[in-house]
């Protein structure tokens, strides 16, 4: 999604991503600490944010700003996979709902979020994205199928690797309980990944 020849980090993009000819610009922010409450009291301690500034007319294109805080994070008792699952989170949720939401009409007005997700996500827009991944979990024969989005499977092929390449020795239910472990997401089991009351 970012224009090529930025750098990032240490890796440098060498082509244009799905969304740039589209007119998307995935712009990634790391602030130290967390988020205290600058924009909804739900996000006070979050990890994370992505917000969408329009940088132009409808044609022109918009800014996907995704914001990263330093903080240890709480999903598990590994700061660097919570890193990790932060940035997959806002990225393979949010950034590329809003990239998709934008893309299908030049508008952000979330076009491609269904009405059930935004009725049981109570009005809150920032919830959006996450009702509408969590409406596509379905179980099959006792085990959790993660649905045709991104998130939460790739997000959770990441986490993967990142628990496997530092010993952490987490299981797969107990990796996906902490990719839905944040605020309008879900309580799993972590042996089972059944849904618990919160």
């Amino acid at each position: 999604m970012a224009k090529r020849q930025i750098r990032v980090v240490a890796a440098q993009i060498e082509k244009d991503g799905k969304y740039h000819q589209q007119g998307v610009n995935l712009q990634y922010n790391v602030f130290q600490g967390v988020v205290t409450g600058v924009d909804e009291p739900s996000e006070c301690g979050a990890n994370g944010n992505t917000r969408v500034d329009l940088s132009g007319p409808s044609l022109s294109g918009i800014t996907i700003n995704v914001n990263l805080y330093t903080g240890p994070g709480w999903a598990t008792q590994f700061p660097r996979l919570n890193r990790v699952m932060t940035i997959a989170h806002e990225s393979f949720l949010h950034a590329e709902f809003d990239a998709q939401d934008f893309t299908d009409n030049y508008l952000a007005d979330y076009s491609n979020v269904s009405m059930r997700a935004k009725n049981s996500a109570q009005g809150m827009q920032s919830h959006y994205h996450n009702m509408e991944a969590i409406h596509s979990l379905k179980y099959i024969n006792g085990k959790l199928s993660l649905g045709g989005y991104s998130f939460p499977s790739k997000a959770l092929s990441v986490a993967q690797q990142v628990s496997n390449a530092n010993g952490y020795c987490l299981s797969r239910a107990q990796l996906i309980s902490a990719l839905f472990d944040y605020s309008g997401g879900l309580t799993l089991d972590p042996v089972t990944n059944k849904q618990l009351d919160r």
